[in-house]
């Protein structure tokens, strides 16, 4: 009687592992259907912006998903593909990063990081490119212009621009008060700079700018103490080149 009680037991121990190895099977095969299953509909696209940019939409990367057949019926599934996707999409000139992956439904996520500009560099000969908070030069955008300062330069550099004058512009970008009051530098020769104000019109020459944060502290509290008092069109030119002197004309 024992031994067909074994017996009972071990077929019924064998059944329940034959139906739990099916049952695994068809969960399986429906995770790789799913897996296959990348429609437009099933595709999240989330591009957030830079505060007051606008320079990449959710139909630009939509259309660029499309192009390298990333999107719709017989879409690629592996990884493999899903990092040619991404390549795909950071190639554009407006991408600074992406990320794209699927969840376990199969839909397909794609989170774009756009550039941040901080300048606009514009020759006596019309040519013109953006730089961005990186150093990386970055073309015209043809349907937008974001509001950044413009940079008068007798040719675009070639390389990466010195890091003192990045440093400078990523600092002009950050505090508010300087975002809206420098309109446009001026590179001037033996690594000077130049720029002109929004409020008074006034033109300020910086000199050379690896001290420019205390030249522009010092001006700040000319603006404060002096030109708030004065009237901020009473002087026209200011010159802080000299350490220690601010020269108002």
């Amino acid at each position: 009687m024992l031994q067909s009680f074994v017996r009972i037991l071990f077929k019924k121990a064998w059944i329940d592992i034959n139906l739990l190895t099916l049952l695994g099977a068809v969960v399986w095969a429906e995770y790789q259907q799913q897996r296959k299953r990348i429609g437009t509909a099933a595709i999240t696209i989330v591009v957030p912006q830079q505060p007051q940019q606008t320079l990449l939409t959710v139909a630009e990367v939509s259309q660029c998903l499309q192009e390298h057949a990333f999107v719709g019926e017989g879409a690629p599934t592996t990884a493999h593909c899903l990092g040619a996707a991404r390549a795909a999409v950071t190639q554009h000139s407006f991408v600074r990063d992406t990320q794209v992956y699927k969840d376990w439904h199969g839909a397909l996520h794609v989170r774009v990081y756009p550039r941040h500009l901080i300048a606009r560099f514009v020759t006596p000969d019309g040519q013109s490119q953006y730089l961005d908070d990186t150093g990386t030069w970055v073309p015209l955008c043809a349907h937008y212009t974001p509001h950044v300062p413009l940079v008068y330069t007798k040719r675009l550099p070639e390389k990466a621009v010195a890091p003192e004058l990045l440093q400078l512009l990523r600092f002009i970008e950050a505090h508010s008060f300087w975002r809206a009051q420098v309109a446009a530098l001026q590179l001037l020769p033996k690594g000077e700079v130049a720029f002109t104000t929004q409020m008074g019109h006034q033109q300020v020459l910086l000199g050379q700018v690896d001290d420019f944060a205390a030249k522009l502290a010092k001006l700040y509290v000319c603006y404060r103490r002096i030109l708030s008092a004065k009237g901020w069109k009473r002087y026209r030119h200011i010159n802080l080149k000299f350490k220690d002197q601010i020269i108002c004309t």
